[in-house]
């Protein structure tokens, strides 16, 4: 029973990180059959169209995993998400970058190789009504060893049964550590002239996210992005000689699960 419930904690964490995440696909309604089950989880996959590298001017196609956890249950301690909407709520964020490629473009000659990088940290929402706000901070712990502030207001449409949409604007800044690794141009440079930036706004934009429910369990997702640079990044020769306007574009399909585990 406590491997058991480990196990589930552990889920909560996990599928929780993509449930809350403000870039995640909204969640569907919970049937009423949630009553009969221990754990209610979303699990997709889809493809998704992002930048080659951040202001890349290539373009490639790379998985979108779809997770999200709507209801759980644990022996003792009770119902620890139960799939209704919170005024305020903390949860953990991430975000992933791909590594950079000196033979990915030719201006980045010299530049040298940026490895991929994974952030982790914490994340704040408010809900009221149909407007959602977030904040959250990110440190990068691999890649680089900087920190990303991320923050955006949605407007959540669902009044349709099947049908939900939100959106809003976003805004991100980063210390000088990850506008160094990303925008920073040393003087080993062949083609680009040396350049080192300084930590402030990175990049504002607009993130969508839409959700048509073809059964009560069987999920078409859809989410579309633009980021354009801003500040030091801006600046920078790299997002210059690349693109300072980036999308994403992406679809998929989920299925909500229901699983007894105790």
């Amino acid at each position: 029973m406590r491997i058991l419930s480990g196990a589930a904690l552990f889920l909560a964490m996990t599928f929780s990180a993509q449930a809350a995440d403000p870039y995640a696909p909204p969640p569907p309604e919970v049937p009423d059959a949630v009553e009969a089950r221990d754990i209610i989880f979303d699990l997709g996959f889809g493809a998704q169209l992002q930048p080659q590298f951040p202001s890349s001017q290539k373009y490639m196609t790379t998985p979108w995993p779809i997770a999200g956890l709507h209801f759980l249950r644990v022996p003792m301690i009770g119902d620890v998400v139960d799939g209704k909407p919170r005024v305020f709520s903390i949860y953990p964020a991430y975000d992933f970058t791909g590594e950079r490629k000196e033979s990915d473009a030719a201006y980045l000659a010299g530049t040298g190789k940026v490895d991929w990088s994974v952030e982790l940290g914490p994340g704040v929402a408010f809900r009221k009504g149909p407007i959602r706000a977030f904040a959250e901070i990110r440190y990068g712990l691999s890649g680089h060893n900087g920190f990303v502030g991320e923050a955006g207001v949605d407007f959540i449409a669902n009044q349709f049964a099947r049908f939900e949409v939100r959106g809003g604007p976003r805004v991100s800044l980063a210390t000088d550590d990850y506008m160094k690794t990303y925008f920073g141009v040393p003087v080993s440079a062949a083609v680009l002239d040396p350049y080192e930036p300084s930590g402030g706004f990175k990049d504002v934009g607009i993130e969508m996210q839409a959700l048509y429910r073809i059964t009560d369990k069987l999920s078409l997702r859809g989410k579309a992005s633009w980021r354009h640079y801003v500040g030091d990044a801006a600046d920078s020769p790299i997002v210059k000689a690349g693109n300072q306007d980036e999308f994403v574009v992406g679809i998929g399909l989920s299925y909500l699960f229901g699983l007894d585990l105790y």
